[in-house]
């Protein structure tokens, strides 16, 4: 059964700590433009990608189709996030609860409960860091299904969210115990 650690030996001793950040003085920023350019060479942009300030939702879980929860499975910022059955991940408490810090055009940064950091795209996965508004890597587009789910794609490398649980059909269980 998956248990929450600290996770502290398993990142870098860099702490990881937020940039200071500055709103842009481009006329195009706006409700209806939305978001601020990045910089071509990926140098760091201290301009923050909104000039809104975020709407917060209501605490929520994030649920893939196949029924794993988003969840910090390891406190200290810059571990992994993981997708467990709702069953498997009783004992993280808060660490699978998430808010949306909601921006216009239906972008959003998504910041966890327990550890009040975001989730941050990173290779082929997705980290838990300080929540900051100036990196593309912690804004997510919330692209509505006619299923009525929604798909959460990142604006930093356009990939989207999926937390798969690889035995259906053993994990699937988990579920009605």
């Amino acid at each position: 059964i998956p248990s929450l650690i600290s996770g502290a030996d398993l990142v870098p001793i860099t702490p990881i700590t937020p940039p200071l950040t500055r709103t842009s003085n481009s006329a195009n920023n706006n409700a209806v433009n939305g978001i601020n350019p990045r910089f071509k060479d990926e140098a760091f942009n201290d301009v923050l990608i909104f000039e809104n300030r975020p709407a917060v939702s209501d605490f929520l879980t994030i649920l893939g189709p196949s029924g794993a929860a988003l969840t910090v499975w390891a406190l200290a910022q810059g571990n992994w996030i993981w997708g467990y059955t709702l069953i498997d991940s009783k004992g993280f408490g808060d660490a699978r609860v998430w808010q949306l810090l909601l921006y216009p055009n239906d972008f959003a940064m998504i910041k966890n409960a327990k550890t009040n950091t975001c989730l941050n795209a990173y290779g082929n996965g997705i980290v838990h860091c300080p929540c900051d508004a100036s990196n593309h890597a912690q804004m997510w587009k919330l692209i509505p299904m006619s299923n009525t789910a929604v798909q959460i794609k990142n604006l930093g490398n356009g990939k989207c969210i999926q937390a798969p649980i690889t035995n259906l059909y053993g994990d699937f269980h988990k579920v009605f115990k």
